[in-house]
C-alpha cells in the first residue's frame, strides 16, 4: 500500500475509498464504470474468474455515457475478455 498521496479517492465525494458504506462503494463503482441505469446494470453482484494464461484480455478506461438525464462519469478501469468460459469462475 501506498503513502496518504497514492490513496485512490472514490467519485462519490472524493473521499478515501476505503472509507466508504458498502452502499457508496457500489455508487462509486457504477460511477466509474459509466454504467447507465437504463441498461439494468445495478453493480451489486459481483464474480471472480480465474483466466487463463495465453488469454486476451483488453483494458482501458471507461469512456463517459450519457443517459436520459445527463451522463455518468466514467474514468474507471475496465476489462474486456471477448470469451469467457463458465468453467473460469471461482467458487
Amino acid at each position: 500500500m501506498g503513502d496518504a498521496s497514492q490513496v485512490k479517492l472514490d467519485s462519490v465525494d472524493n473521499r478515501d475509498a476505503r472509507t466508504l458504506t458498502l452502499r457508496e462503494r457500489v455508487k462509486a463503482a457504477a460511477i466509474d464504470s459509466a454504467l447507465n441505469p437504463a441498461w439494468g446494470n445495478t453493480a451489486t453482484k459481483v464474480s471472480s474468474i480465474q483466466v487463463p494464461a495465453g488469454t486476451y484480455i483488453y483494458e482501458g478506461a471507461a469512456a463517459a455515457q450519457s443517459t436520459q438525464i445527463g451522463s455518468v462519469m466514467g474514468g474507471g478501469s475496465q476489462v474486456y475478455i471477448p470469451k469467457v468460459d463458465p468453467g473460469w469462475l471461482v467458487r
